[in-house]
């Protein structure tokens, strides 16, 4: 998640997997709690693991991991009927359309541009969860003031911008460009301005590979190995860094080091999972 303050207007962008934070934060006192189930007798628990393990690895064979049917109904409800044009802060939540193969940015900023993007927070936070081979990718439409239709198949925005910071600082010049009275009269890459923390869902740097066990490799080890997925794992790790490093470049050639802070702590879970 990354948080921009320009001229005391802020901005929260958000992506992907994890805890929904924007879609939450974006609407007053909404919780989410996790499902909690009490823990059957020792025996019958280690039973029922190694029959769930199995039973997962066949699933993302044939289908993502999960259903998604659970997360879809604790947003429903908690986000209930909330649009992004009510939402109680600036956000910029990025998702990826699988029908054009591009990425869809739903912002608060582009709402008076692009009406069509006025869509359900709860469908929003769905598709940005949508991470390919753990969730179904999510459709729906939405319509703009003429009554004309807009259809949406997103998944995952990780794999548009698995570090949302660019996004943001974007979606911030792009309202600046357009003469939005908040930010003047702040240049478009008046950077000087800009305070910037991106927060990281963790990463786990402990799992490493070595090139001549990789070497084996087929495509399903590629897909699933250890029950996490390596190269969607590379992948997300790698477009997350490359964005740190650009913006520690940029920033430091501004002479405004002191105005970009990521915080990245480990984890030792999978990176998606």
């Amino acid at each position: 998640m990354t948080k921009l303050y320009c001229c005391k207007t802020s901005y929260i962008c958000r992506c992907s997997r994890r805890r929904l934070v924007t879609g939450a934060r974006s609407q007053s006192r909404v919780r989410l709690e996790p499902c909690r189930q009490s823990a059957p007798s020792r025996p019958f628990f280690f039973r029922n693991l190694i029959r769930s393990k199995i039973a997962s690895k066949l699933r993302m064979v044939c289908g993502p991991k999960y259903d998604g049917k659970y997360l879809r109904a604790l947003l429903r409800r908690h986000l209930g009927d909330t649009t992004l044009d009510r939402a109680l802060t600036n956000v910029v939540i990025p998702t990826f359309d699988i029908a054009y193969l591009q990425p869809t940015i739903f912002s608060t900023f582009e709402l008076k541009y692009r009406p069509a993007k006025n869509a359900l927070l709860s469908d929003i936070s769905i598709s940005t969860s949508a991470a390919p081979t753990f969730f179904p990718p999510h459709y729906f439409e939405t319509k703009d003031e003429n009554g004309r239709r807009r259809a949406f198949n997103l998944v995952d925005g990780g794999l548009a911008a698995n570090n949302p910071t660019l996004c943001a600082m974007n979606q911030v010049s792009q309202d600046i460009i357009l003469g939005n009275d908040h930010f003047f009269p702040v240049e478009p890459v008046d950077y000087g301005k800009f305070l910037v923390i991106s927060l990281g869902c963790g990463s786990n740097r402990n799992r490493r590979y070595c090139a001549k066990a990789v070497a084996k490799w087929g495509i399903f080890d590629w897909l699933f190995k250890n029950g996490t997925a390596p190269i969607v794992d590379m992948f997300n790790s790698a477009s997350a860094d490359m964005v740190d490093i650009h913006l520690c470049v940029l920033f430091h050639a501004l002479r405004s080091s002191e105005n970009y802070l990521r915080i990245q702590l480990p984890c030792k879970c999978s990176t998606i999972d």
